[in-house]
C-alpha cells in the first residue's frame, strides 16, 4: 500500500510539474519563468495562475495565420525579433539572391515552413544550406523559383511567428489571449520570445507547438501542459 501511495504520489507530482510548465510557458510573465533553460512554475514569478481570469485561451496555428497573416505583417523575421532566423542546422538563414546580395526572409514565409517540403522564393539562388529543390517555375528574369526550408529547430519558426500574431491580434481572428497585460507592451512580449529562442530554439519550437495544439480549440491556461 504504502509503494502504491508512493507512486500515486510521484505521478501526481510529474503532472503538476508539467502543467506549471505549460502555464508558464503560455503566459510567459516575466524571466524568471525559464532559468538555465528550465521551465518554471509560474507561480515561482510572482503571478497567479488565473492570469487571463478564467477565461479560454483560443489560439490559431500557423496553418491559419498562413492563409489570413495581414498584409502589414509581411515583414522580415528579423525586423520583428532582432535577428536572423536559425535554420535545422542552428545556422542563421542566408538566401542569396541571383542578383547578388540576400532576400531577407518575411514572416508569411516562415508561416508555410512547418516540415521539410520547402517554401517556394523567388529570385534566390540554390547557394544556401536550406536548399530543398528546383521547381519547373521561372521568375520574372528567367531564373528557376527554389524551395527551401525554413522550419527552424523542431519547426520553431512557425510556432514562434504564430504566437507573436496571436498575442498582437487578441480579440480579433477569433484569439482570445490576452497576455499583453502582463507584459505592458507587443515589444516586451516580442523581447522575451526572442530571449528563449536565443536559449534553446529546438526546446522553445516543442513546447509553443504543444501549446497551440492545445488552445487552438480552447484552453485553460493553467490546465495546460508540455
Amino acid at each position: 500500500m504504502d509503494e502504491l501511495k508512493t507512486n500515486s504520489s510521484a505521478s501526481r507530482r510529474k503532472f503538476v510539474k508539467r502543467a506549471a510548465a505549460g502555464t508558464a510557458l503560455l503566459s510567459l510573465p516575466a524571466r524568471s519563468v525559464w532559468a538555465n533553460g528550465t521551465v518554471n512554475s509560474i507561480v515561482a514569478s510572482g503571478h497567479g495562475l488565473d492570469w487571463a481570469s478564467g477565461e479560454r485561451i483560443m489560439l490559431r496555428s500557423h496553418g491559419y495565420w498562413k492563409n489570413n497573416i495581414p498584409d502589414s505583417d509581411k515583414v522580415t523575421f528579423s525586423s520583428v525579433f532582432g535577428f536572423d532566423a536559425l535554420s535545422d542546422s542552428g545556422n542563421s538563414i542566408k538566401l542569396p539572391t541571383y542578383l547578388g546580395g540576400f532576400e531577407a526572409p518575411k514572416l508569411h514565409h516562415f508561416l508555410k515552413s512547418e516540415g521539410d517540403s520547402g517554401v517556394l522564393i523567388a529570385g534566390v539562388t540554390d547557394d544556401t544550406d536550406v536548399f530543398v529543390k528546383r521547381t519547373s517555375k521561372l521568375d520574372r528574369l528567367g531564373n528557376p523559383k527554389n524551395k527551401f526550408d525554413l522550419s527552424g529547430p523542431d519547426n520553431v519558426n512557425c510556432h514562434i511567428v504564430s504566437m507573436y500574431l496571436n498575442a498582437k491580434y487578441h480579440g480579433m481572428h477569433g484569439v482570445h489571449y490576452p497576455v499583453l497585460a502582463s507584459f505592458g507592451s507587443l515589444q516586451n512580449y516580442v523581447d522575451y520570445l526572442s530571449e528563449l529562442y536565443s536559449s534553446n530554439a529546438g526546446k522553445l519550437g516543442i513546447e509553443l507547438a504543444a501549446i497551440i495544439d492545445q488552445c487552438q480549440n480552447g484552453c485553460i491556461a493553467s490546465e495546460v501542459t508540455v
